[in-house]
């Protein structure tokens, strides 16, 4: 389990936790971005909005309907994010085996 807190102009924070399917689906959307230097930035921000797209939080963030790239260009110019692992011992936790 992940949290990322988004957090509005340096005020109001909205924490988000999600698992690691919101991960994949960032993965999978940044797989089809051309090779830049903004790459990095917007795979994260796509994890921010997957894992606030499954929580239902989305519009408590303002979101805009329509495409991913118009949501991930308003999460980015409006919100600083960071990522938190969440207890180790959760059980979406992945060992893979020797």
């Amino acid at each position: 389990m992940f949290k990322v807190k988004c957090t509005f102009q340096g005020e109001k924070t909205l924490e988000v936790i999600g698992g690691r399917s919101a991960l994949w689906q960032s993965q999978d959307f940044s797989a089809s971005l051309p090779d830049t230097d903004s790459k990095t930035g917007k795979t994260d921000y796509a994890w921010a909005y997957f894992m606030a797209k499954q929580a239902g939080k989305l519009g408590e963030l303002g979101c805009p309907d329509g495409s991913i790239d118009d949501a991930l260009n308003f999460l980015a110019d409006n919100y600083d994010i960071a990522f938190e692992p969440i207890d180790d011992s959760a059980p979406l936790v992945f060992t893979p085996d020797k």
